[in-house]
């Protein structure tokens, strides 16, 4: 009796531990099943904040792209407006620049003319004026010559002076001074060192008080007539 209480006690208290480890690892199973559960919900629970969270700065970016966008597009516009503004603008100033480049060409047209006709009409006056001025001194000239004859002889003398011809000279004058020349012969080839031969002829062609000297190498006119225009056509001409 004693002895089979004794084994009742024993698998009693064998199956009391038996039980007792099962209900602890139960324990520690829902345990952790519990702990497993927190960690998936808390993992749900970061995934779904992430997700919100990358939704929010995806919604933020494109909400930044489309802002800027807006804002490029205004800019664009607005770009497009002065770029149309300035083109008229400038188109405007080019048509003002070019009607008042062509009013003062114009101008400049009317100007030179002017002052070719004034330059042209003061010409016009300054060769009236010269030729008077001339005639004026042909006739004071000719008074003198016939005033004084031994102009001749003066104007022969400073020519004669000038030619290098020692063979041969013909001094052609005026019929009217044809005879006091004559008489000066000698002397004027005394004027002319080493000269063969000098005449004196006649020429109407010559000025009175003037004279042409003929010689080989070439004409050394003195005629007066002749020296008044040449002097007259360098004034002319300036």
């Amino acid at each position: 009796m004693k002895k089979n209480l004794s084994n009742i006690i024993k698998k009693s208290t064998g199956d009391s531990f038996s039980i007792s480890s099962l209900a602890m690892e139960t324990f520690h199973s829902q345990v952790e099943y519990e702990a497993l559960e927190q960690d998936r919900s808390n993992i749900i629970e970061q995934g779904k904040e992430e997700a919100t969270r990358i939704k929010e700065d995806a919604q933020a970016v494109a909400n930044a792209i489309v802002e800027t966008a807006k804002r490029e597009a205004v800019l664009i516009k607005e770009s497009a407006r002065e770029e149309g503004y300035k083109q008229g603008l400038g188109q405007a100033r080019n048509e003002i620049e070019d009607e008042f480049s062509a009013g003062i060409t114009a101008i400049q047209n009317i100007k030179q003319m002017i002052d070719k006709n004034l330059v042209e009409i003061f010409q016009s006056i300054e060769n009236h004026v010269l030729e008077i001025i001339f005639e004026i001194a042909k006739k004071i000239v000719g008074y003198e010559v016939k005033a004084n004859k031994a102009i001749v002889l003066e104007i022969i003398t400073k020519c004669l002076a000038k030619t290098r011809e020692r063979n041969h000279i013909i001094i052609k004058v005026n019929h009217n001074d044809f005879d006091m020349v004559e008489e000066k012969k000698e002397y004027f080839q005394r004027k002319v060192r080493g000269l063969k031969m000098i005449d004196i002829e006649e020429s109407d062609q010559v000025f009175e008080g003037g004279c042409i000297i003929e010689t080989s190498v070439g004409d050394i006119n003195g005629d007066i007539e002749e020296q008044f225009h040449k002097i007259k056509d360098v004034f002319l001409n300036e």
